[in-house]
Order: structure tokens, then C-alpha cells, then sequence
């Protein structure tokens, strides 16, 4: 600990050090010493953490109170994946954590975050940011209180990465887990959790899913509640899991978007998923697409599906039956034939047609808002406009890149224009700021289910 907070840049004056020294007394509730000035930092850095560590929960308000006043994120997870190796000390032997340390050193890190919450079921929660790989997730799991088959989280969390990994491996974890569980009386538990794990199904990647809901306050009009929404896909009987709800000025949305995205990603690993935003009305023409963009150039890109889905809709549900018919519809297209040159497709056409339909104006104006939602009410699932001006030759730009494949791969076609670092053609450059709502009506929001006991939870 005492070497990452010597490797803070913010943490490198007097000051900063007595900051956070200061920061930590009101977390904790008590008395820290001050930083002797003519001390060496490591020394003062050695002074703190030995402070710390020497209180219940002084390790984990330090890392707290790094992450608060540096905002460093590198700094803050190897201080949080350091505390959770610091209490990992009173669950198992030094021995052992070094026996599962090298085991888990060889477990790649893909799916290691579904494989965990596919192992939690049906008390899984969201992991914190620092659980990136099988190790630093062991750690965070040991600090979890058991399951409601009594078997603790990381056991089961190990025995269905078992069940994930290569032979060799998964075999001496088998072992590790067996010695465990017949010296902790856990032997039941464990063959009932490694019989689930043998038959689990990780979810296809395409399926993963992140849900940024944006709601109205309804106490300040320049204020919204965002909530986030992370779904592994349907391949394991586990619920979609649910952030914090957030309250944010309109003007931040864009910056907390792009921190809760850079969670979901972990270290550019979750480049796979597709990012969903649930707007109203008054949102809509946003520059999504930017949200999801890296904040520095020394991030490597995301490679994200971002998609616009409508909240109003969910209250026309009169309009339900038609959207879904009007979607399958869409999903039938192959390559449709590309309308007369010059002509504006109105939404009548659309509608025999099942292609988009194109907006004559952007939803930040009157004329197009009423359109929106005239389309909306209509049950048109899939719906295009320009961000600043639906121009003729913004139209004939649209109509040829919805006639160039098949329907249902055009999210990934303008999903290509909105990520391109280059300049593009003329024609291309137009599309830059097009918007596509795209409502799949078998992928729903989550439904919120009411709170019970834990000991009331069914065990899958």
C-alpha cells in the first residue's frame, strides 16, 4: 500500500499527504497523526497505512478517501484490490492464498465477471470496478457473507470457473475446493454447487447489455435520475443487475455516463456489449454515440452497439401490438428495394414498406417532435433523423445506407460512421450526426422485483 500511494502524483506534496490524513479522521471518526513535514513520504506513507490497517475498516476508508481526493482510478483499485488481499488473511491461510494466486494467474480474464454472477445466483449484485481478472474477484468474494445453501461465495465462485477454464486447471481447483469444503463440513453444498456449475451456459456475447435510463426528476426540470442497468444475457436464470440510482444536472449526464460505461468496460476487456439508452422526449436528440467515447486518447476505443430506445413509448401501450408487428416485419427484410430517387419516404410508406422511417425534421424543434411521437404512437419501431437539420441530401444519404444490407444489421452500419476517427465522404459526413431509435420489443427494461428477506430468496 505504502508503494501505490507513493506512485500518486496528487499525493506527492505536504499538502496532499495532510489532506488526506485529514480526510481519513472524519471517515473514521478518530485521530490520525499529522505528517511530520521532515519526514521522508515513504515514511509518512508507511505512518498512515500502518494507522490504518490497525482499524476495522481503516484500510478500506483509505482507499475510499485516495479515490475521493485524487479521482485516480489506477491508484484506487490496487488500493482496494490490496485491502481485499489484506482481510482475505483472516479467511485462509497465507498458504493457501498463495496456491489460489498461482492457480488464478492462469485463468484468462474473458467472462471471468458473467462466470461470477452466473455463480451467485440468485443473490448476485454488480462487482466493484477493481474486479477485473479471477484473482482480484477471489479477494472481493472471501469478503462476502455465504449464500442461502450456506456454501461461502467464493467457493462457488471457483467451482463454477472450474467448470469455465481448461481441464488441467479447472481440475486442480476442483481439488483445492474439495479439501476446503470436507475440512469446513461444507461437502453437500459443494456437490449441489459444482452439479449447477457442470451445466451452465455462459451467455452469448452479443447478448450482454448495458441500460443507461434517464428519468425525469420531477422536482427540478434541468434534473434527471439515471439508472443503470447491466444485463449478462438469458443464458443463466439471473436477473438483470441494477447501479445505484443517480440524480444528475442535465449538463453531467454526459460525463456520468461515460464513467458508469468505463466500469462496465474494465480496462477495455467488455468490448462486446451493446449500450442501450432510455430517453424522453426531451432527450433524445443527444449525441449519445460521444457518451461512449473514450475520454482520453490514451484509452483504447470502445467498440460499442449504441442504440436509442424510446421511454415514451412504454406509455402508449395501445400502440404495442402494431409495434410489434410492424417489428417482426423489419427483422423479415433482407436488402429492401431503395425508394424513387429524390422522393422523401412518409411514414404511410414506411409503414407498408416495414423500412425506417426517416423524420423531416429533428425532434429538438415542434414540427419534429410531433413526428416522433406521431411515429411512436404508430407502432413504428425504427426511426432515423439528423441531429441539427433533416435536410433533401441528408435524406437520399439515409435511404442509400438503409438499402445497402440487410435491415436488421443497420445499427452496426451507422454504428460504424459514429466511431470512424477519419474523415469519411461527403455522403458519409452527412450521416455523422444521425440519430437511430431502435426499439426491439423482446428486449424490455427490467422490471423491478419487491425487496424480501435474504433467508426468504429460493435457491436456484
Amino acid at each position: 500500500m505504502v508503494e501505490v500511494l507513493a506512485g500518486s502524483p496528487r499525493l506527492a506534496s505536504h499538502s496532499g499527504r495532510r489532506a488526506l490524513v485529514r480526510m481519513l479522521a472524519q471517515l473514521l471518526d478518530d485521530p490520525l497523526s499529522e505528517p511530520d513535514a521532515q519526514a521522508r513520504s515513504l515514511d509518512q506513507f508507511s505512518q498512515l497505512v500502518a494507522e490504518c490497517t490497525a482499524l476495522a475498516e481503516g484500510a478500506d476508508a483509505l482507499a475510499d478517501a485516495v479515490g475521493t481526493l485524487t479521482g485516480d482510478l489506477r491508484t484506487t483499485r490496487e488500493l482496494r484490490l490490496l485491502c481485499d488481499r489484506w482481510s482475505a488473511r483472516a479467511w485462509l491461510a497465507e498458504s493457501e492464498l498463495l496456491a489460489l494466486e498461482g492457480l488464478l494467474s492462469q485463468v484468462p480474464s474473458d467472462d471471468v465477471q458473467v462466470i461470477a454472477q452466473a455463480s451467485l445466483q440468485p443473490l448476485a449484485s454488480p462487482l466493484p470496478v477493481h474486479c477485473d481478472h479471477a484473482w482480484s474477484i477471489l479477494l472481493h468474494l472471501l469478503r462476502r457473507n455465504a449464500l442461502p445453501n450456506g456454501l461461502p461465495p467464493f467457493m462457488a465462485f471457483l467451482e463454477y470457473l472450474a467448470a469455465a477454464v481448461d481441464d488441467g486447471i479447472g481440475d486442480q481447483i476442483r481439488s483445492w475446493t474439495l479439501r476446503h469444503a470436507q475440512a469446513s463440513g461444507l461437502l453437500p453444498s459443494l456437490r449441489e454447487c459444482r452439479n449447477r456449475a457442470t451445466s451452465i451456459q455462459l451467455p452469448d456475447a452479443t447478448d450482454r447489455r448495458v441500460m443507461f435510463v434517464l428519468m425525469p426528476d420531477g422536482l427540478s426540470s434541468d434534473y434527471y435520475v439515471l439508472r443503470v442497468w447491466h444485463d449478462e444475457g438469458g443464458a443463466y436464470d439471473g436477473p438483470p443487475l441494477r447501479d445505484d440510482d443517480t440524480r444528475v444536472r442535465e449538463t453531467e449526464i454526459a460525463r456520468a455516463v461515460t464513467s458508469r460505461l468505463r466500469h462496465a468496460l474494465v480496462d477495455g476487456q467488455r468490448t462486446d456489449l451493446t449500450v442501450e439508452f432510455w430517453l424522453p422526449l426531451a432527450l433524445v436528440n443527444e449525441p449519445v454515440w460521444e457518451w461512449c467515447r473514450p475520454a482520453g486518447e490514451q484509452e483504447a476505443a470502445w467498440d460499442c452497439r449504441v442504440l436509442v430506445r424510446s421511454l415514451d413509448r412504454l406509455q402508449s401501450p395501445d400502440s404495442h401490438s402494431s409495434w410489434r408487428e410492424r417489428w417482426m416485419q423489419l427483422m423479415r427484410e433482407d436488402v429492401p428495394a431503395p425508394p424513387c430517387p429524390g422522393r422523401r419516404e412518409t411514414e404511410g410508406a414506411a409503414r407498408r414498406s416495414g423500412e425506417p422511417l426517416v423524420l423531416n425534421s429533428p425532434p429538438d424543434v415542434e414540427d419534429g417532435r410531433r413526428e416522433l411521437m406521431d411515429a411512436i404512437h404508430a407502432g413504428a419501431p425504427a426511426i432515423l433523423w439528423h441531429r441539427q437539420n433533416c435536410s433533401k441530401s441528408f435524406h437520399e444519404s439515409v435511404q442509400n445506407l438503409i438499402h445497402r444490407g440487410p435491415l436488421k444489421d443497420l445499427p452496426s452500419r451507422i454504428g460504424e460512421i459514429h466511431l470512424s476517427p477519419g474523415p469519411l465522404g461527403d455522403e458519409a459526413e452527412l450521416l455523422r450526426e444521425v440519430t437511430l431509435m431502435w426499439d426491439d420489443p423482446d428486449r424490455q427494461l427490467p422490471v423491478l422485483r419487491p425487496l424480501v428477506a435474504p433467508d426468504e430468496v429460493a435457491a436456484p
